[in-house]
């Protein structure tokens, strides 16, 4: 009876031990952005693409203006490795968006997202575009927005839907601040 006390006792103080160790986090411990890229996105929508870890840094974010969605990239690190990153294009459609980016996705592979706006997600990317003519003198210098985000893959089919109610929502708060004569939103 002794020997199983004992033998049970230091079956715990193992596993004690053993979970103590090892140097991840398992909980977030840092804050979530306030916003998501500049702008007012629902944390909920969001905070599914933030792992557990200590420490967040923030490699920009956007102004509201065009100029900077369209020259400057958004991206989110924990623990030093990359988690989110979001860019503006001019591409007028997703296939000329991956092809300039030169990422590996497939067309065929990305799924539709029904929304507001024209939308396809894949597992680590999510894409949404809205026609906007914006007026340089006498001629518009782009004509459509796509924005992209890009977050390591987790689980296919439940990222996907994450990235596709974050790209509606982020293309909702971008679309507020776009000087378009004409758009989709």
């Amino acid at each position: 009876m002794r020997g199983k006390k004992l033998a049970a006792l230091v079956g715990v103080a193992l596993a004690v031990a053993v979970s103590g160790c090892g140097g991840e986090s398992s909980e977030r411990e840092y804050a979530l952005p306030e916003t998501f890229c500049g702008f007012e996105v629902p944390p909920n929508l969001y905070e599914p693409l933030f792992p557990a870890g200590k420490e967040l840094t923030v490699g920009g974010e956007f102004s509201h203006d065009l100029a900077s969605l369209l020259s400057d990239t958004c991206s989110y690190r924990v623990d030093g490795e990359p988690v989110v990153v979001s860019d503006g294009s001019p591409a007028e459609l997703f296939e000329h968006y991956l092809r300039d980016e030169e990422l590996s996705q497939s067309l065929d592979d990305g799924r539709q997202v029904e929304g507001r706006f024209d939308a396809q997600v894949w597992p680590d990317l999510g894409l949404v575009r809205v026609p906007c003519v914006v007026p340089s003198g006498s001629s518009s210098f782009i004509e459509t927005l796509t924005l992209g985000v890009r977050a390591p893959a987790i689980d296919g089919d439940d990222q996907r839907r994450i990235l596709g109610e974050l790209v509606q929502s982020y293309m909702t708060a971008v679309a507020e601040f776009l000087p378009c004569e004409e758009s989709g939103g």
